[in-house]
């Protein structure tokens, strides 16, 4: 609430002050501006409004971050919040956000990509799918696909959906076998409790999407958090990787 009053209490004092100056100071003879002297509290009010709106705007990311914490299950994450949230942090709430965001990583990446999903990877007979990882491995980028997502640990996958999560990683791995790419596909077992994706030491992306599922999600909840902190993005990535 807070947050929305001060958002409109700022649009309100910016519209007050741009009509003050461009015509009502005009009025009074104690408070006159014109020509270009007429821009410099404009611009003022303008660049102070921004600055402070991006500051809640950040802190209300933070906070919502912190509140998510035990749904993410993520101990190098809970352990170094504190210090995380000092670096720039984004959400994606839709499919589409995270698809293209798995578009741009697969991209951008120069060194690894690490891709955490679950039991469902009919994703990776995507053609689109396939083509950018082509590419990630012809510039020599590394790249680790850890399967197996468990919320509940205690609770068996069936053998079936097992194997069918096999067979498909398996049938990609064997495709990149078949060229002669200077990077490398690893695929492992990896029971983690929360999905992810990380690019080099850039940005690690944690949080409830199965980037690795074809099927479009319904889960209105459904949402993943880019972190930037390079200390966090480099444990998790390793954690991840050695862990296997």
């Amino acid at each position: 609430k807070s947050y929305e009053f001060s958002k409109w209490l700022g649009i309100g004092i910016r519209g007050f002050w741009l009509f003050w100056t461009c015509a009502l100071s005009s009025i009074f003879a104690i408070y006159v501006f014109y020509g270009i002297l007429a821009v410099y509290p404009g611009l003022l009010i303008v660049i102070t409004f921004h600055l402070n709106h991006r500051r809640m705007r950040r802190s209300r990311t933070n906070e919502a971050l912190v509140a998510d914490l035990d749904q993410l299950g993520n101990e190098v994450l809970e352990k170094h919040v504190k210090t995380i949230v000092e670096d720039p942090i984004d959400l994606l709430n839709t499919d589409q956000e995270h698809r293209k965001k798995l578009f741009n990583t697969m991209k951008a990446a120069d060194q690894t990509v690490v891709i955490v999903s679950g039991w469902s990877v009919s994703y990776s007979h995507n053609k689109d799918f396939r083509a950018l990882l082509a590419k990630c491995l012809k510039r020599g980028v590394m790249v680790y696909i850890g399967y197996g997502y468990q919320e509940n640990k205690s609770k068996r996958i069936e053998k079936n959906i097992e194997q069918e999560t096999r067979d498909k990683l398996d049938d990609l791995v064997e495709w990149c076998a078949d060229r002669d790419w200077e990077g490398r596909l690893e695929v492992f077992y990896y029971p983690g409790t929360s999905y992810a994706l990380i690019m080099d030491d850039k940005f690690a992306i944690i949080g409830d999407y199965n980037w690795l599922s074809e099927s479009e999600s319904t889960n209105l909840n459904e949402r993943s958090w880019i972190i930037s902190s390079k200390e966090f993005v480099i444990q998790e990535r390793d954690k991840i990787v050695m862990g296997r």
